[in-house]
């Protein structure tokens, strides 16, 4: 857009029969006439104006061609005039958005003077107009350039029996808190060491007691199908004084997509004629006609069509043409989604046409960049997480097994790209209690072997079930010859069986567990200022500081565990059972449980309990615990029961919560007067003070942020040095006290009674921004991604294959701002020299920041002598362009600051220059690895792609699976202090040992842009709290000042997301197809994954199973995901056809929950109390009610996220502390503090106390104004 301002000038002069017309630019003939009186007319010919924007719709001549002063303007129809004149006037041209040749257009003005009666007198002037700089090009930079990809896994499970947990001799790790204790010393057979692959079978004495197995599981993820996609924005920005025209603009990748980005301006603009622009590929009023023809080219040497007489044409697909006005910018955003996994490094190119038709595109593109899937930049796994059952079956033994194994334990595949990280293996214990109540089945003299199996059920999210059984293992137990006759066994029978006469049986059970965690918590505080030293005139406005007080919970540590139980034990005998012990035991560890005094006798039919309470020493690991009863005659033995800790309940914990108190001290200077009785005043934001007793609670880390108000001064004796002092104290639970102190210094001036010339009343010291330069740095970073190319091989068992590895080096080119220039200091006391503590300058743009400045040698503290000036230099770097103000600002040795005025500043005509930060160059290696020759490097400028091949051989063993081949790439970028970026790629190998199963059939998957509402819920809280005791006391005629604290708080919103939408399924052939499973998967962008089912309508159940009908009969299925988080994200589609083992292709479909709308639940709040005084008696509101004592409790919205208020009551008195005549009695107040937040359910808090009121009857007569009774006192 080009803009001028051109003058015309028409002079008139009449003499005695003599008329005369005259211009600036041109001589007028000198005609004769005989009348007095003539007519002025003046025209412009703006033809030339109307065929250079042939082709506009809404550009005509008058938007560019404007009376800029239509009051002295000479209008076309003519103006009588009758003596000398001259008529003065401008018009304003601008507008423009086409170029002409180099010739320019002219345009014409006639200016006609016809006398009365006389001939016309006509003079031409011509204005030449050249329009230049359509061909300047644009700048183009690719922003928030992102890959995507999403991986669908299949699932494996394998379960061995590792080895026998339990070893002759050796010492175990039994878990409770007796630590280390020794086995028994049982016999075992050699197969019972080591691993018990392929089945196994050991041999214990049937009084062996808890015989651990430990069980090896682990879980494989293969991945199967996947969908790619590419988004981000072009950033096209117009660095040219004039508007332009942006006719065509597409994105393409190097794998063939092309797509049709949405073009809105990065901020509103209105030009210097007024005109508005804006909006998404619109570009306010302009419409510019379709493209025809073919393009000039701008490249090496730039070339065009001058003028719009030369056709154009291509066809652009549905790009709407697109004005950017002068130093304005576009983002244009795009979204390419991948029919097939990428196998390299994308390139992603923008091409671009401007100029009136398009006339103008770039001949060599000068921006590429590459877009890297190793990994994606945002990557979303399905069925990437399988869930574990573990059922033991173990015969008769089975209810006396311990199964330690997973129990709906959920495992998952991690990583962005192959190799992914398997799940860790599970490695748990199965615990087999072996005694003679356990296997009364076993022959005395003899031996007898249990089978024992299990299996393990995964339940794949999205997925179909997989299962694995484990090793066998069998246990054979050696029966000890019965010395005498025995009687028959039963549960809980004794390990002693000679001695099983003299006592009857006990049944003994062990449970009820309850388990708990118990830690100690740290906490820490922070106290600081937004500015800690602040000058104050006299008779100035208040300045204000805000405080911010961190109050930061540490993590967990000294973490402990324990199991509370009891044991259970009875007596189904005919005689009581005396009893030695009862003790909870692992292995053959026993601790002493606690038994009722005196009750160590179990008769028959009553139940004797004991509780115990012990602690576990192996984490939060589950286990297994027994009970043993001792007799004098004999040990019982209840079967080990498990337990764990997924609903452990926090026990000795310290530090939990902690309450915030803060403390303000406020001291003025010795000797000022007339200071202001409150010269300091602080927002209802802060904690109260320790001596309020009532400290604000919190149970998390959190900021509480807050004002004081410091000033103003009147006195011109209060001058001085004032200091503010708050210190935060933080009160842990069970815990130890913590504080943070906050100085605030505040000198007030302005008391002198002289002050300096031109110099503000702070000092002798002024300030001023002399000069501000600014320019546009541009720079480069660098960037490195490698892939391996194919990205995965399949080989047979010694098979030779080859592969290559892909590595790009990355240029990536920049922008920053910088803002430079010189402040100058200036000392106006010729007598007396000043200390500069500190000169800085505050670069108030789009975003605030604030530099040191240079002081010369000196730095930016020094002495500056008396009368003397001293200049300084600064530079601030911004990552926006935006424009602002500079301030600078100098303190002195007495911390008085002095401020300069505001300075504006903006990036129009800035320099342009290279980032000294930002390297142009860096030394590229390729390293060894296990695939790769010797490592070269090389040094680059520019970006770069190094191919390195490799020969792979898969082993000969016959060894089956997956193996992974690394090769290490690096990237130093040449410049002082940056970082080295290195990259290790894999390539996963599988080696084959048998055919692959034939493909199922799969449906064609379709999604729509989903739907996103965003949910904000806010939750409030209520506290009334009071200093009174549970029960208020005092005598008629006295009163009782109570103190209460009214808090309310609003806790941060809780974010979530409803994701909505359709998917098309359609059946790949004209038979049908079942579906077995139809679900989308929602990701959030953080990795959170929400599975929400189908529903495909009437007869198909919402998640599947689904019939879908031939080819051409597709169906339309809904879903509706809430709970998701509020990040940008993708929705992709799981679709299982009956048979298949992996769910069909689908691609990712992008979603932008910033933008969407919001349902907003809470986040105002309306507060309402009621405070009451009840007699006890008959709970009828009482005669006398307590009177506000001072500033009452408010009430009404609040919408600011919460309040503190105080007040007090007097019990007993009016408002001013009188006391009032009270009926004696029983009470009881009840105040209640209630919260009706927005939309939200109703929260109430009460705060209550009884109050007894005692008699007095002479003092009561006295304040009733009756006389006492005689001879009485």
């Amino acid at each position: 857009m080009v803009t001028a301002t051109l003058a015309f000038t028409d002079t008139v002069t009449t003499t005695a029969g003599t008329v005369t017309a005259d211009s600036p630019r041109f001589a007028y003939d000198t005609v004769v006439g005989s009348q007095a009186t003539a007519t002025l007319a003046d025209k412009f010919d703006l033809t030339p104006l109307d065929r250079l924007y042939t082709g506009f719709n809404n550009f005509q001549r008058t938007t560019v061609w404007k009376y800029a002063d239509p009051a002295t303007a000479v209008p076309e129809t003519g103006v009588t005039v009758s003596d000398s004149d001259q008529k003065s006037y401008t018009i304003k041209a601008g507008s423009f958005v086409v170029c002409t040749d180099a010739n320019g257009v002219a345009i014409t003005n006639t200016a006609t003077l016809t006398p009365a009666g006389g001939t016309a007198i006509t003079k031409v002037a011509t204005a030449n107009i050249v329009i230049f700089g359509c061909d300047v090009p644009p700048t183009l930079n690719f922003q928030e350039l992102q890959s995507w990809g999403a991986q669908t896994f299949s699932w494996a499970l394998q379960s061995r029996a590792t080895r026998c947990a339990w070893r002759p001799g050796a010492p175990q790790r039994l878990g409770l808190g007796v630590g280390w204790v020794w086995a028994r010393n049982q016999s075992l057979a050699v197969a019972d060491v080591g691993r018990l692959g392929g089945g196994t079978s050991f041999t214990v004495d049937q009084t062996a007691g808890s015989v651990p197995v430990e069980y090896n599981l682990q879980a494989t993820a293969t991945p199967t199908t996947g969908g790619w996609a590419v988004s981000g924005a072009v950033f096209v920005a117009n660095a040219q004084a004039g508007i332009m025209n942006i006719a065509r603009l597409v994105v393409t990748l190097s794998s063939g997509q092309q797509v049709i980005p949405q073009c809105s301006l990065t901020s509103p603009y209105v030009s210097p004629d007024g005109l508005v622009w804006g909006g998404t590929n619109a570009g306010g009023s302009i419409t510019t006609p379709g493209i025809g023809g073919s393009f000039g080219v701008v490249g090496t040497g730039v070339t065009g069509i001058n003028g719009v007489g030369i056709g154009v044409g291509v066809g652009l697909g549905t790009f709407t043409q697109f004005i950017l006005p002068d130093f304005a910018s576009a983002t244009c955003r795009f979204n390419i989604t991948l029919t097939q996994q990428p196998s390299s490094t994308l390139t992603i190119t923008p091409q671009i046409n401007w100029g009136f038709g398009g006339q103008y595109t770039l001949a060599n593109q000068q921006l590429q960049q590459t877009v890297s899937f190793s990994p994606p930049q945002q990557f979303f796994p399905v069925q990437n997480c399988i869930s574990l059952t573990d059922v033991v079956q173990a015969g008769s033994l089975t209810g006396s097994v311990a199964n330690g194994g997973p129990n709906q334990q959920q495992v998952c595949v991690t990583g962005q790209t192959a190799p992914f990280q398997q799940p860790a293996a599970l490695v748990y214990t199965m615990t087999v209690t072996i005694n003679p109540s356990t296997t009364p089945d076993c022959t005395p003299g003899s031996q007898k072997t249990y089978p024992i199996s299990n299996s393990v059920t995964g339940t794949v999210i999205g997925g179909a079930p997989v299962q694995a059984k484990a090793d066998p293992v069998d246990i054979t137990v050696r029966c000890p010859a019965a010395a005498a006759p025995t009687t028959p066994t039963t549960p809980g029978r004794p390990i002693n069986p000679a001695s099983a006469g003299d006592v009857d049986n006990l049944n003994v059970q062990v449970g009820q567990f309850q388990t708990f965690v118990g830690a100690e918590y740290a906490w820490a505080v922070t106290k600081t200022a937004d500015n800690d030293t602040l000058s104050l005139a006299i008779g100035q406005l208040p300045k204000t500081v805000t405080y911010t007080l961190r109050v930061t919970k540490g993590a967990a540590t000294n973490k402990k565990f324990f199991v509370f139980g009891k044991i259970t034990v009875n007596n189904p005998g005919k005689t009581a059972v005396n009893v030695s012990t009862v003790s909870v035991t692992a292995g053959s560890a026993a601790v002493p449980a606690t038994c009722p005094p005196g009750s160590m006798s179990v008769a028959p039919g009553v139940p004797l309990v004991c509780t115990f309470n012990v602690t576990w020493n192996n984490g939060a690991n589950s286990g297994a615990l027994g009970a043993r009863v001792d007799t004098p005659q004999a040990s019982f033995y209840g079967p080990a029961a498990t337990f764990d800790f997924t609903n452990a309940v926090q026990g000795g914990t310290k530090g939990a919560t902690a309450g915030v108190y803060d403390d303000v001290t406020a001291v003025a200077p010795a000797g000022a007067t007339g200071v202001p009785t409150k010269w300091w005043l602080a927002d209802g934001g802060s904690p109260p003070p320790k001596a309020d007793g009532i400290p604000l609670t919190t149970e998390d880390s959190r900021d509480y942020v807050y004002t004081m108000q410091l000033g103003p001064f009147a006195d011109k004796g209060s001058c001085g040095i004032y200091k503010v002092t708050n210190v935060a104290t933080v009160v842990p639970s069970d815990g130890t006290t913590v504080t943070a102190t906050k100085t605030v210094t505040l000198s007030v001036t302005g008391c002198k009674t002289t002050d300096y010339q031109g110099v503000a009343s702070q000092g002798p010291l002024g300030v001023t921004v002399d000069s501000v330069n600014t320019a546009n740095l541009t720079g480069n970073t660098w960037r490195l991604s490698a892939v391996a190319t194919p990205a995965n091989l399949t080989l047979a068992s010694g098979q030779g294959g080859s592969a290559q590895f892909t590595v790009n080096f990355i240029k990536v080119p920049g922008m920053q701002h910088e803002v430079s220039g010189t402040v100058t200091l200036t000392n106006s006391n010729p007598q007396t020299d000043v200390v500069v503590r500190g000169v800085t300058v505050a670069v108030e743009g789009d975003v605030a920041k604030s530099v040191d400045a240079v002081c010369g040698t000196s730095g930016n503290s020094f002495k500056l002598a008396g009368g003397a000036t001293q200049q300084c230099t600064f530079m601030a770097t911004l990552d926006l362009g935006g424009g602002g103000n500079i301030i600078g600002s100098v303190t002195d040795a007495a911390g008085v600051v002095t401020s300069s005025q505001l300075t504006p500043f903006d990036f129009r005509k800035a320099d342009v220059k290279d980032s000294s930060t930002a390297p142009s160059c860096a030394q590229a290696s390729t390293a060894g690895g296990t695939v790769a020759p010797a490592a070269k490097q090389e040094r680059i400028c520019e970006s770069k792609t190094v191919t390195v091949p490799a020969t792979i051989t898969a082993p000969k063993d016959g060894q089956c699976g997956t193996f992974d081949f690394l090769h290490i790439s690096r990237l130093q970028p040449l410049a002082a202090g940056a970082a080295v970026q290195s990259v290790a790629t894999a390539l996963p190998v599988m080696i084959t040992c048998g055919a692959a199963a034939a493909a199922a059939a799969a449906p064609t998957v379709r999604a729509a842009t989903p739907d996103v509402e965003v949910q904000e819920v806010y939750t409030w809280t209520a506290k009334l709290t009071s200093n009174a005791s549970t029960a208020l006391s005092f005598k008629q005629g006295e009163a009782v000042k109570v103190a209460f604290a009214a808090e309310t708080s609003r806790s941060p919103a809780q974010r979530s997301a409803v994701v909505s939408g359709t998917v098309v399924l359609e059946a790949p052939a004209a038979a049908p197809l079942d579906i077995q499973s139809a679900t989308v998967a929602v990701y959030d962008g953080s990795g959170q994954l929400i599975s929400a089912p189908l529903d495909c309508g009437a007869g198909a159940k919402p998640g599947g199973p689904v019939t879908l009908k031939g080819k051409g009969q597709p169906v339309t299925c809904s879903y509706n995901a809430s709970g998701v988080g509020t990040a940008d994200g993708a929705v992709l589609p799981v679709v299982i056809a009956a048979g298949a083992a992996a769910p069909a292709v689908a691609n990712p479909v992008p979603y932008k929950a910033s933008s969407a709308p919001k349902n907003i639940v809470g986040d105002c709040a309306d507060l309402g109390s009621s405070l009451l005084m009840t007699s006890l008696a008959d709970g009828k509101r009482a005669a006398w009610q307590p009177a506000f004592a001072g500033q009452a409790l408010s009430s009404g919205s609040d919408c600011d996220g919460g309040d503190l208020q105080r007040f007090s009551l007097w019990f007993g008195a009016n408002a001013q502390g009188v006391p009032q005549p009270t009926p004696c009695g029983a009470y009881k107040f009840k105040g209640t503090l209630a919260l009706a937040p927005t939309n939200g359910q109703a929260v109430v808090n009460d705060s209550e106390f009884t109050a007894n009121v005692a008699c007095r009857r002479r003092r009561l007569r006295e304040l009733l104004g009756e006389p006492s009774a005689p001879g009485r006192r």
